[in-house]
């Protein structure tokens, strides 16, 4: 049974405890019901049959921090005395009879009538109170409809526990079997009678799995919520197998692949972490080209004659190159890595192209001359690293770790920037100041591992010479996606080039429990100039541009061609 929870909010769980208290006689069908005269709304007359009377008594606790949640109402349909207000911690308890067991309300508190949230609930009337004992409420407060919103749905067939209203996107009533909430099994349910206590790796994998529900925000906005739900049972069962902290280390790192974070990963360990099997490709690097085509990017020396920069690639294996990395690209944001967009995960398939087991044979077809020939290539090359230029200027002068500048021919300017370090603010000023006569500037940012800055370079910016353009692509990421952000908004640059990786975000550390690790993940993007979202979306350029092959060929960077 599924349990569906929407947007970023705390889930509340409501377990209804077993001291459930029926009278004698009870305990098996309901008595029928005495006749009953309804005087008015809310209220009725007639002695009440106490053996239809049930207690229901139970806690609202805060999933995350496992403290009680005060002030909940909960509420039967239909009478209006059996009130049961959430204590301190989170308890109550209060009672129906058993004929009006069908509905009842959880009701939060707000500070006037038309403040307050309501989720309807229907329960079967015969429900069996030992397997009552088990069930457990989830809801998202935030999501909670006001009563007026509050609607009956069709008249259809019902699952045995719905939450009626607006379509029960926000929670589920839930027996702990295959939840894919809490990510619990049907054995957890049975832990309570004297089943295996769950270890200490169960322990840290469903502490870590709370800190994320609560705090990740980027659930939706990937779409990965169903597959973040349908992973944690699985890496739960092999939590309880694991013996060693090395393999249980290994199921975080799986987890974390599937959450699809650049900025998501374990900052400090009690032990090493398990080695990532090596990958391997053919040391080519290609590039999208204009008009569907994929151009050579770079060939180590074994193959720099046949296949030189700029040469394009018909067919990979009996496929169109296109189509063929095109599909790679998809399939490696559908499998999750460690990149934040699938722009990010495309851009590697073309830098890091045709990754596999080592030794494995590859057929790339390319065309010489206007004629089509054919290579076959063998994966050798580990893939550790992916080249992040080609035919950039000569002459660059180096400032520091990550800045380099020169004149163009043109009298432009040109920078290029590695990372966003302590380098770049003294960099800027020494490149402003050997040419302070420029037509204007190219800013490259293209394949820049982010790193930080403050408002001393902002205000450098804020000063830049105009025009100016940046150069962005995916491997744009991080400080250097703000960074571009902020010359566009402070120093009117145009943006050239293709959408910027998408992984740009504020963070916290989190750390285990039982202290065999710390987490660093994101708790927040940070924003484009239009309001929306960097993390996954990128910026994006004014001015898309792809590589034409022949300024490739010729020794030309397509894109500051077109930033010219």
């Amino acid at each position: 049974m599924q349990c569906f929870a929407r947007r970023r909010c705390q889930l509340l769980v409501v377990p209804v405890l077993a001291g459930w208290a029926l009278a004698a006689g009870a305990d098996r069908a309901p008595p029928s019901r005495g006749p009953e005269v309804q005087d008015k709304p809310g209220t009725t007359s007639g002695a009440p049959n106490l053996a239809e009377r049930i207690t229901v008594a139970g806690v609202a606790l805060d999933k995350h921090s496992g403290q009680g949640v005060s002030g909940v109402r909960v509420h039967f349909v239909g009478a209006p005395r059996d009130d049961g207000i959430t204590a301190a911690d989170g308890r109550f308890s209060t009672v129906t009879d058993r004929g009006r067991f069908g509905q009842w309300l959880l009701i939060f508190p707000g500070e006037h009538r038309s403040d307050r949230r309501i989720v309807r609930v229907r329960i079967p009337s015969d429900i069996d109170p030992e397997h009552a004992g088990r069930l457990e409420l989830h809801v998202a407060p935030e999501d909670v409809p006001t009563q007026r919103q509050v609607r009956r749905p069709a008249r259809q067939s019902r699952p045995p526990y719905s939450l009626e209203w607006d379509d029960q996107r926000s929670g589920v009533l839930c027996d702990r079997v295959d939840c894919v909430v809490c990510g619990t099994s049907a054995n957890d349910g049975n832990r309570d009678n004297g089943s295996v206590a769950p270890t200490v790796y169960e322990k840290d994998l469903r502490a870590f799995f709370a800190e994320i529900d609560g705090r990740y925000p980027f659930f939706d906005l990937k779409g990965i919520r169903a597959a973040w739900a349908q992973v944690k049972p699985t890496l739960l069962a092999r939590a309880r197998e694991c013996a060693s902290d090395e393999a249980f280390l290994g199921i975080v790192v799986d987890a974390i692949r599937v959450l699809r974070d650049g900025h998501l990963g374990v900052a400090q360990a009690k032990v090493k972490l398990p080695a990532w099997p090596v990958r391997h490709y053919p040391g080519v690097s290609f590039l999208p080209a204009t008009n569907g085509r994929v151009v050579v990017m770079y060939a180590p020396k074994d193959l720099a004659k046949t296949l030189a920069t700029g040469t394009v690639v018909t067919k990979i294996d009996g496929v169109d190159a296109r189509r063929f990395l095109e599909r790679r690209s998809a399939e490696a944001w559908d499998a999750g890595g460690f990149f934040s967009s699938p722009q990010r995960a495309r851009l590697f398939e073309y830098r890091i192209a045709l990754r596999g087991e080592q030794g494995q044979e590859h057929t790339i077809r390319y065309l010489n001359n206007g004629e089509e020939r054919s290579v076959t290539v063998e994966s050798e090359t580990a893939a550790r690293g992916w080249p992040h230029t080609y035919n950039l200027p000569g002459d660059l002068k180096r400032v520091g770790r990550s800045f380099f500048y020169t004149k163009l021919a043109d009298d432009v300017g040109y920078m290029y920037l590695r990372r966003v370090d302590t380098s770049v603010p003294g960099g800027i000023d020494e490149a402003l100041q050997a040419h302070p006569k420029l037509k204007g500037w190219i800013v490259d940012l293209r394949g820049n591992g982010g790193g930080g800055y403050d408002r001393a370079l902002i205000d450098r910016i804020k000063s830049f010479p105009r025009p100016v353009a940046v150069l962005i692509d995916a491997g744009c990421v991080s400080a250097a996606e703000t960074l571009a952000r902020d010359f566009r908004r402070y120093a009117k640059a145009r943006l050239f080039g293709s959408v910027s990786g998408g992984s740009s975000s504020s963070k916290k550390t989190w750390s285990f429990p039982s202290g065999i690790a710390s987490i660093r993940f994101p708790v927040r993007s940070r924003w484009r100039s239009d309001g929306e979202p960097i993390e996954f979306n990128g910026i994006e350029p004014d001015v898309e541009a792809e590589a034409v092959p022949e300024e490739l060929k010729a020794g030309y960077n397509s894109t500051i061609l077109r930033a010219q």
